[in-house]
């Protein structure tokens, strides 16, 4: 089987190839606006859902076949992503056209790789509306410019409102900080986008993968605790504080990356799994918070294949990371984190810990392209230190830079928390407490909260929230 590569100009074209197509690629972020095979705008894949049932209709009609299947193809250009949802036709066996294409070049066992990985995507987007959601069309296309010169007064005073509030919420760089330069204006933008189109707020989060490995003694066991709980409610308080200035609310959807990194920490796909599902039943009611992963995007996918999938589709490799990590400061010190996390947790030596802390970066930047293809217009926060350019970097429990699954809770003399590691702790004789205990009169120093955690902890099946007292 060979691909053909042709560019199509007019839907008209395209319209008749695929009548004598037997798979037909039609790629969806097309920059062909008034197409009606593809997405208004290229990178937009949030208008996928209304561009894919549009074409399993059209298609449907075009082959006279009531019965046509998704197929899979993904291509990455240098200019742009362009993912394809290949429809196949029962009628002529032969030639596969793939729109966008670069050259004509034989079918390749990859090609069948990433044809899964692309209807996989597709599929997530059409049975997950509620995370894949879409701005309409007259307002992604709009310049940043034009869009805020276009909004009513009451709405610039909700962007700056939002604003605001994610200028309080974010951690400040300690390094190159740049909010204030570029990532104050680069967040009102996309703030602007969602409030001109009366919908809710969104933000995206890549984190919650899962506890670190026993070995390192650093937490309780393998299933989300006290910790997690705090951190959600962070969240979720968010959340609701954008509510209370811009009625529409605002939704932050957290991507589960465990599947992405679980493997250099010899923590099983079975453990990850059980994170993931606890930690979704914990998530406080009211709809604020949305949950994705691996699992999600690509369903038909082995576990291993999930993680082979995202470097597939970023298409990086070690000497591009290498390079990265020259220019970039906030990227090396990530690097520089998991290196450190593979040293201390699995006593890697370091030139070993370097050479997987480097593969972990290439799965980090492509997991974090992969969540920039697919939800373009979010606003992107991060548990790492960013300048707030492009990612705001974010505290999930007070000012505490260590994570829930990498320690333990701790509640200070003046009620408030933090995470530490369990070996510290101990080794401190820190008394360790159960808020679910009733004869734990700590419990009733801050009722507001010890009644949200605990309802979060009973909702989740949770039988205790241990942590530990200073």
């Amino acid at each position: 089987m060979h691909v053909q590569a042709r560019f199509f100009r007019t839907n008209a074209e395209r319209v008749r190839t695929l009548a004598n197509a037997d798979w037909a690629v039609v790629v969806l972020g097309g920059r062909a606006p008034d197409d009606a095979l593809t997405a208004p705008r290229a990178l937009c894949p949030t208008a996928w859902r209304p561009c894919a049932v549009a074409l399993q209709r059209q298609l449907a009609d075009i082959t006279g076949d009531a019965h046509v299947q998704p197929a899979r193809f993904a291509s990455n250009t240098q200019h742009h992503y362009a993912l394809g949802a290949p429809l196949r036709s029962s009628h002529r066996p032969g030639a596969l056209v793939a729109l966008g294409s670069e050259a004509p070049r034989t079918w390749s066992v990859d090609d069948h790789d990433l044809l899964q990985l692309a209807r996989d995507l597709v599929e997530a987007v059409l049975a997950y509306p509620a995370i894949f959601a879409t701005l309409p069309a007259a307002v992604t296309a709009l310049s940043a410019d034009a869009l805020l010169a276009g909004l009513t007064d009451a709405q610039r005073a909700d962007v700056e409102n939002v604003v605001d509030l994610l200028e309080r919420f974010r951690r400040q760089s300690w390094v190159q900080d740049q909010w204030k330069a570029v990532g104050r204006d680069a967040a009102r933008a996309k703030v602007a986008r969602w409030v001109a189109a009366g919908e809710p707020v969104r933000l995206v989060l890549p984190a919650f993968p899962m506890k670190s490995p026993p070995c390192a003694d650093k937490v309780l066991g393998p299933l989300p605790d006290t910790g997690e709980v705090l951190a959600l409610l962070t969240l979720d308080g968010f959340a609701r504080k954008v509510e209370r200035v811009y009625a529409p609310g605002c939704r932050v959807l957290i991507v589960s990356d465990g599947r992405v990194f679980n493997d250099f920490f010899g923590i099983a796909d079975d453990t990850v799994t059980e994170y993931t599902h606890a930690l979704r039943r914990l998530a406080p009611v009211g709809g604020h918070l949305q949950f994705i992963g691996l699992d999600e995007l690509f369903a038909s996918m082995t576990h291993a294949g999930k993680r082979h999938g995202v470097v597939a589709l970023g298409a990086r490799d070690l000497p591009a990371v290498t390079a990265k990590l020259a220019s970039d400061v906030h990227f090396r010190n990530v690097y520089v984190a998991f290196k450190r996390l593979l040293m201390r947790d699995l006593g890697e030596p370091r030139p070993l810990a370097a050479l997987h802390a480097k593969q972990m970066m290439v799965r980090n930047d492509c997991y974090s392209d992969l969540v920039r293809l697919l939800f373009p217009n979010h606003l992107r926060l991060s548990i790492h230190d960013h300048s707030g350019a492009d990612k705001i970097g974010v505290y999930l429990i007070g000012r505490c830079m260590i994570t829930p699954w990498h320690g333990v809770a701790l509640r200070h003399r003046d009620k408030s928390w933090s995470i530490l590691r369990k070996h510290i702790v101990e080794a401190a004789g820190l008394p360790r407490r159960d808020l679910l205990d009733p004869d734990n009169e700590d419990r009733y120093a801050d009722p507001e909260l010890t009644a949200q955690m605990c309802a979060l902890a009973h909702q989740g099946g949770l039988t205790s929230l241990p942590y530990f007292q200073e």
